[in-house]
């Protein structure tokens, strides 16, 4: 068990059959092979690691070799996590490379999560599904991917996952439509990869149906694509489409007439108007001579 002052050393520092660390600092330490920082290795024995403090920063393997930070290179390995580690800067060359998980491996979230710092994530296999138990303990903020391709994200289970963003393959068009009384589709629909196109009128209420709006104006359509099993939530950085729906035409004819004088107003007398459709209950024309 480990709780305090700092190990440094040249090599990796490789775990027993238990390594606890609650605290201290394991730090700037190099490695030729495999992780500077903590390296299991368990071909035929069970090892079980458990960490809830301390610190592991600014380890360091050359570029290609496997987790500047911690490396979980086989399956026999079990980590438990929890409370508030600090294990960032550690470095495979020049790129960050904190923990890295054989590819069936996954963090075991046995209490509750309070570190700030997000702790950079690598999977041999690339994506998938990295923790077990982190609902109730954390949300997927408590940790980063270390490659620039993938991000993190919460599964539908609660799990953290590394994972590709969603897309957009087609951004939503406008219609620009005319009043008629009732409400009108404002966009075309956009498509989505990996995930299913959002839309909004206020940035902040989503819904997968295209919205509509009745009153003539200028309207503006927000959309995100929220990102399947395997993907990410993805915003494009212009994720807005402007849009109005023109006031409608209207037709007035006043016909010419004539009366003899008697003192009294005439009321409307062989005058028509063409609204458009649905604005009849909308208009009424008087005229008097």
């Amino acid at each position: 068990s480990f709780y305090g002052g700092r190990l440094t050393a040249d090599i990796a520092e490789q775990a027993p059959s238990t390594l606890e660390i609650h605290g201290g600092e394991i730090s700037y330490n190099y490695a030729t092979g495999n992780s500077g920082g903590v390296h299991t290795n368990a071909y035929s024995c069970a090892e079980t690691v458990t960490i809830t403090g301390g610190s592991i920063i600014n380890n360091h393997v050359p570029i290609g070799a496997n987790a500047g930070g911690m490396f979980v290179e086989h399956t026999n390995t079990t980590v438990y996590l929890s409370g508030n580690p600090v294990i960032k800067d550690n470095l495979s060359g020049t790129v960050q490379r904190n923990i890295q998980l054989h590819s069936t491996n996954v963090l075991h979230i046995n209490g509750e999560l309070t570190n700030t710092e997000p702790i950079g994530i690598t999977k041999s296999v690339g994506t998938g599904i990295f923790t077990s138990g982190l609902s109730g303990n954390g949300d997927a903020t408590h940790f980063s991917s270390d490659i620039a391709l993938y991000s993190v994200a919460l599964h539908s289970n609660g799990e953290a996952k590394l994972c590709t963003s969603a897309s957009v393959s087609a951004a939503p068009t406008a219609i620009n439509p005319t009043y008629t009384g009732v409400a009108r589709t404002l966009v075309n629909a956009g498509t989505a990869i990996g995930g299913t196109m959002y839309y909004s009128l206020d940035n902040s209420a989503w819904s997968e149906d295209i919205p509509t709006a009745k009153n003539a104006g200028d309207y503006t359509v927000y959309y995100k694509v929220i990102g399947d099993e395997t993907h990410a939530d993805y915003t494009p950085a212009d994720n807005t489409v402007a849009v109005s729906i023109a006031k409608a035409p209207l037709t007035i004819t006043v016909n010419d007439q004539e009366y003899d004088y008697d003192g009294t107003p005439k009321g409307e007398q062989n005058n028509n108007y063409t609204p458009a459709t649905g604005m009849a209950d909308k208009i009424t024309v008087t005229t008097f001579v």
